[in-house]
């Protein structure tokens, strides 16, 4: 997965991902374009 998602990969004790991050988009005249993106390092 390296390169793709991360470079190091961590979950906790629930097997949920540790510092992920999310992004919002949004299309705009047909083109996906980026809101925010929060979290992750």
């Amino acid at each position: 997965m390296q390169g793709v998602t991360a470079k190091h990969l961590q979950y906790d004790a629930k097997g949920d991902l540790k510092n992920g991050g999310i992004t919002l988009y949004k299309v705009v005249g047909g083109k996906w374009t980026t809101l925010q993106s929060v979290g992750g390092k």
